[in-house]
C-alpha cells in the first residue's frame, strides 16, 4: 500500500505542533513532515512520534519569514548562516529520527555566482548528511508562486543533482509546482524517477486537497507505483476550510489504490 505522509507547515495549522501529530495519526496518515518546527523540542516531538507509531519523513532548514525569506542556499555572503541551518537541521533530525533534509535555496539571481554559492552550500550538506545516513532534498518552486527564488527550474535541479555527484542529494518531487509551470507529471516522473528522493501533492491551480486536481491523482499516484515508486507520498495542501473537514481523500486514495495493487497482482 502507498503511505502517505502529512506536512505539518500546511495541515492543522490551527494545532500545536504536537496536537497536529496526534491529529496526523487518527486520521489515518503513516507519517508527517515539517517546515520549521525548531520552537519545539526535538525530545517532545520524538516522543510524541514513538507514542503515535508515525516516521518523520522530511524537515526544511530554516527560513525567516519576517524577513521573507525563502532560505539562503544559493545566496551570495551568507554561507556561514546557511552551513549553521545545515547543522541545527541535522541535529534535529538525528533526535526526531528524520531522513530527508530540504535545503531551501532562497531568493537569487540567475547568475554562475549563485550556481557556485548552491552548489558549494549544498555540498556542505551533503556530506554532513552523508555522516548521518541522511538525504538533502531540492526542490523546484514555481516563479508564480515564488518569483525570484533560485532553483526554478527541474532541468537546472538535475543538472546540480548530476554536478555534484553524490549520492544522497534528491529531488522533491512536487507536483503542485510542475503543474503550475505547465508539465506533464507522469513524463517528468519517468524522466527523473532515477533522482527523486519524495513525492508531494495538492491540487492545480488552488493548492487543495488533492480531490480538486483537474487529473486524478489516483491514476498519477498509480503511474508512479507501476514505474517502482515505493516511498511515501507528501500531503502538502492549504485545506479549503480546515484540515479535518477535507480529509476524507486520504481513505480514499489509500483503499482505492490498494484495490489496483491487488488487482494488478492477480492479473501476473
Amino acid at each position: 500500500m502507498l503511505r502517505f505522509s502529512a506536512n505539518l507547515g500546511y495541515l492543522w495549522k490551527e494545532l500545536e505542533l504536537l496536537d497536529a501529530i496526534k491529529a496526523a495519526k487518527r486520521s489515518g496518515f503513516d507519517a508527517v513532515e515539517f517546515h520549521c518546527p525548531y520552537d519545539v523540542s526535538p525530545t517532545k516531538v520524538r516522543d510524541i512520534l514513538d507514542d503515535e507509531g508515525l516516521s518523520a519523513i522530511s524537515i526544511n532548514t530554516m527560513r525567516d519569514k519576517e524577513k521573507n525569506e525563502s532560505g539562503l542556499g544559493a545566496i551570495f555572503g551568507k554561507d556561514k548562516d546557511m552551513r549553521a541551518q545545515v547543522d541545527q537541521a541535522i541535529r534535529y533530525s538525528n533526535v526526531i529520527g528524520c531522513q530527508n533534509i530540504h535545503v531551501l535555496a532562497g531568493n537569487a539571481s540567475q547568475s554562475l555566482r549563485s550556481e557556485r554559492v548552491y552548489k558549494d552550500n549544498l555540498m556542505y550538506a551533503t556530506e554532513q548528511a552523508t555522516r548521518f545516513g541522511k538525504n538533502i532534498l531540492i526542490e523546484v518552486l514555481n516563479p508564480l508562486d515564488m518569483p525570484g527564488y533560485y532553483l526554478n527550474s527541474i532541468d537546472r535541479a538535475a543538472d546540480i543533482i548530476s554536478s555534484t555527484g553524490v549520492k544522497n542529494l534528491k529531488l522533491m518531487f512536487d507536483c503542485y509546482h510542475f503543474q503550475k509551470m505547465g508539465l506533464d507529471l507522469r513524463e517528468l516522473f519517468k524522466t527523473y524517477k532515477s533522482i527523486v528522493g519524495h513525492i508531494q501533492i495538492a491540487s492545480f491551480p488552488h493548492r487543495e486537497e488533492p480531490t480538486y486536481n483537474p487529473s486524478s491523482y489516483i491514476e498519477i499516484l498509480d503511474y508512479f507505483l507501476d514505474l517502482g515508486w515505493s516511498g511515501f507520498v507528501g500531503a502538502e495542501y492549504s485545506p479549503r476550510l480546515c484540515t479535518d473537514v477535507g480529509i476524507g481523500w486520504l481513505s480514499i486514495y489509500k483503499r482505492e489504490l490498494e484495490r489496483r495493487r491487488n488487482k494488478n497482482a492477480d492479473e501476473l
